[in-house]
């Protein structure tokens, strides 16, 4: 055997250890690292969204892009709003987006309030969502859960679940309760957008914070 085969069997293994070191085939996650477990190991959705939601959402509604801003922004340069104040997990086209602001409320339906929040706007900027919540807008648009944390991809999804759940039984009826036509309001919420070059508007926001201005 010429001492060129040798070579090239060390440089292959040197190669995939590179590789795999790089891009290992399976991601460990220390149990510590993974938030909201309870003592036995499992993971408790609803307890770790109804910490998440006090202590880490609801303050960071005072850090969301300002609603005025965005669509502003959305309606001139959609690419441009989505590389300024979106965020997208991992490969995906969709993009998140977390806002707040002061509107007009310009109409009201069964699944959704219009809201103008543009300077003089007579027609509707965002759709507040007040029918059934679906999709990961909460759970992806604010910044704050890192999917890394969760190895489980059950565990991140029944996250989603659960925001979405206490959305719909507690800031969706105090939505409805208080948005009547030219009404001023406060709102935070979430958006998702496609990977398209323009923006549908009004946008549809999923609420997770609402009252009276």
């Amino acid at each position: 055997m010429s001492m060129q085969r040798p070579l090239q069997i060390v440089l292959v293994l040197v190669g995939l250890g590179v590789f795999f070191w790089l891009m290992p085939p399976v991601r460990v996650v220390r149990m510590h690292n993974v938030k909201g477990l309870t003592p036995t190991g499992s993971f408790d959705a609803a307890r770790f969204v109804e910490q998440f939601w006090t202590n880490q959402l609801l303050p960071a509604v005072s850090r969301a892009t300002p609603a005025d801003e965005l669509i502003a922004l959305l309606r001139t340069n959609a690419a441009a709003a989505r590389q300024k104040f979106g965020r997208s997990i991992g490969l995906s086209q969709t993009c998140n987006f977390f806002m707040a602001g002061t509107g007009t409320v310009v109409g009201v339906s069964d699944t959704e309030v219009l809201v103008a929040v543009t300077p003089d706007a007579t027609a509707p900027d965002i759709a507040l969502q007040t029918g059934l919540i679906f999709g990961n807008a909460v759970r992806d648009g604010t910044g704050l859960i890192d999917v890394n944390d969760y190895p489980n991809s059950q565990d991140f999804n029944a996250i989603s679940a659960e925001l979405n759940r206490l959305i719909e039984q507690h800031v969706v009826p105090r939505l409805r309760q208080i948005a009547k036509p030219g009404a001023r309001i406060r709102f935070a919420g979430c958006a998702e957008l496609s990977g398209e070059t323009t923006a549908p508007l009004p946008v549809r926001v999923v609420p997770v914070f609402a009252e009276v201005e």
